[in-house]
Formats: structure tokens, sequence, C-alpha cells
């Protein structure tokens, strides 16, 4: 069994992977739902990256409660979803 020495390296990167994903997210504005983009319950590593880049603020936009969400290297709006 050739592949027997790799597995503790497998299960190494898996870890590290899931703990940048957990200490990311926790730190990040959004919400778990919100940087899941295509809404199938797993956020991917290019979805964690998106994540990151994203700041979000509170707006009243018509006397709605709006979430602007942005984009931090230079503050250009991404999307605004209003209740």
């Amino acid at each position: 069994m050739i592949f027997r020495k790799y597995i503790p390296i497998i299960c190494s990167i898996v870890t590290i992977y899931m703990l940048v994903l957990f200490v990311g997210l926790y730190h990040s504005p959004l919400s778990y739902s919100e940087v899941d983009l295509n809404e199938n319950g797993v956020i991917g590593f290019s979805e964690f990256l998106y994540g990151t880049e994203i700041g979000k603020k509170n707006l009243i936009i018509s006397n709605m409660q709006c979430s602007e969400y942005y984009h931090l290297k230079d503050g250009l709006s991404a999307v605004i979803k209003c209740k």
C-alpha cells in the first residue's frame, strides 16, 4: 500500500483547511448563508476567499432596513439587500 504514507499528510491538509475556513468566517461580517454564493450548503475555497474580501454596512433606504456589501479593496458596492 503505497498510499498509506500519504494519509497523515492529507488529514493535516484537510484539518488546516477547516481551521482557516472557521477562523476566516468567524471574523467575516457576512453570515454563513451570505458567503455560500451558490446556496448548496457548502462553502468552497473560492467562496471563502470572496467572503474575506467583502465588507458589510447597514443602511436605511426609503424607510427600509438594507445591508450594503462592498469590496474592501476599493469600497465599491457589490450588492444591496433590503428587508
